[in-house]
């Protein structure tokens, strides 16, 4: 299981958002969630991302898990396609793994500090893996 809520309740002032909402996600499942503006989406998102809380019910989130959610209104760099500004969430992931190539490229060349390259390396795989959600 990713995560699961299971009768969640959810207000924002008198506005009832969700009223008695069940919900399981496990591993390997791809979902959609369709709806009406202002259905609770979004609400739902917050309560697995643990960035609310749920004003009644059980929200469960998998150990590490991690989310990423691409925000309704974005703001794109002028001549940029959406695929660009979609992964620009992933910019600094994209950095560590330039500059792990780099280091992978110096390990070829038999660097004389070999040690501290490897080192590094080692520090820089271990960040990308936490940071890409990969951890198990």
């Amino acid at each position: 299981m990713l995560f699961r809520l299971s009768d969640v309740h959810k207000s924002y002032g008198s506005q009832d958002v969700l009223r008695g909402a069940s919900l399981q996600v496990n591993r390997s499942e791809h979902v959609g969630l369709v709806g009406r503006n202002g259905a609770g989406k979004t609400t739902v998102f917050r309560l697995i991302s643990g960035e609310e809380t749920a004003d009644s019910g059980d929200v469960v989130r998998a150990r590490g898990l991690r989310l990423g959610l691409l925000a309704q209104h974005v703001h794109f760099e002028q001549g940029a396609t959406v695929h660009e500004s979609a992964l620009a969430a992933f910019g600094h992931l994209q950095q560590i793994e330039h500059e792990m190539h780099e280091l992978e490229y110096r390990m070829a060349e038999s660097s004389d500090d070999l040690e501290a390259v490897l080192e590094r390396y080692s520090h820089l795989q271990h960040e990308f893996e936490r940071e890409g959600g990969f951890e198990s």
